[in-house]
């Protein structure tokens, strides 16, 4: 029986809604908060998240509310109108940084929409959201990922016949806590 690293798992609905918030602030630079209307009009014109699709803005509202009470979103109200933005609370392993990098924030958002994936494909996921000049990046990203000592991302899977290469998924993925 494999023993469970996973503090919490997330239903797919949430996890999609987290991966679209981080890549809507990797497309931002992690500049701004995003708005509920940014967020959705993303969520109607990304296709690695196309299983939002079918959510209105107001199933996208209570699923950002349930991140919010889980703390891996905070809704903050700002502007005139006094709208609800959003931001992960993603860290990364770097205490000199607040959050996530662009390349750390593309491959967790690939390993949510698309699941486990070794270097291989998760390359060709990343590729066009932010670029790694070579495998050997990407593989220094993964690696400083995983073994980040204060709240890693990702995981190693376990290895399984037929794979050639080691596969990642992201630390939500409730795969990680099933026994084998």
């Amino acid at each position: 029986m494999k023993r469970c690293t996973v503090k919490r798992t997330l239903p797919e609905s949430e996890s999609q809604v987290l991966g679209l918030l981080v890549k809507a602030q990797c497309r931002t630079r992690f500049s701004q908060r995003v708005t509920l209307g940014r967020l959705y009009t993303v969520s109607r014109s990304d296709t690695q998240f196309s299983a939002l699709l079918l959510v209105d803005k107001g199933e996208l509202q209570r699923l950002l509310a349930i991140l919010a009470r889980k703390q891996l979103v905070v809704e903050q109200r700002s502007g005139v109108f006094r709208q609800s933005c959003y931001t992960h609370r993603l860290v990364c392993h770097d205490r000199s940084r607040r959050s996530i990098s662009i390349q750390e924030g593309a491959i967790f958002t690939a390993l949510l929409a698309h699941g486990p994936m070794g270097p291989s494909r998760l390359f060709e996921q990343v590729t066009p959201v932010c670029s790694f000049n070579s495998m050997v990046e990407l593989r220094d990203v993964l690696n400083r990922m995983v073994q980040c000592c204060r709240s890693p991302l990702i995981a190693l899977v376990p290895f399984e016949a037929g794979h050639v290469e080691p596969r990642y998924t992201h630390i939500f993925d409730p795969g990680l806590c099933q026994s084998g």
